[in-house]
């Protein structure tokens, strides 16, 4: 199981993102990553390193980044 309680409005820093996906056989697979491991991913592999969507919205490029990283 995974015990995780969001806090609602906050704009403290990201310090990394997590993806979960429970199968319908009951297993459940969970990936976990930094900000620096994102960060290492972002510049190693993106074609897009610098686009519009990593400077201005890189909270759903991270998420993203790990749920590709879990499939």
């Amino acid at each position: 199981s995974v015990d995780f309680t969001p806090k609602p409005f906050s704009n403290a820093p990201i310090i990394g993102a997590f993806a979960v996906v429970n199968y319908m056989d009951g297993t459940m697979a969970c990936e976990t990553m930094s900000k620096e491991q994102i960060e290492t991913v972002r510049g190693a592999f993106s074609k897009a390193a610098n686009s519009p969507a990593w400077k201005n919205t890189p909270e759903e490029m991270y998420k993203k980044t790990v749920i590709r990283r879990l499939l």
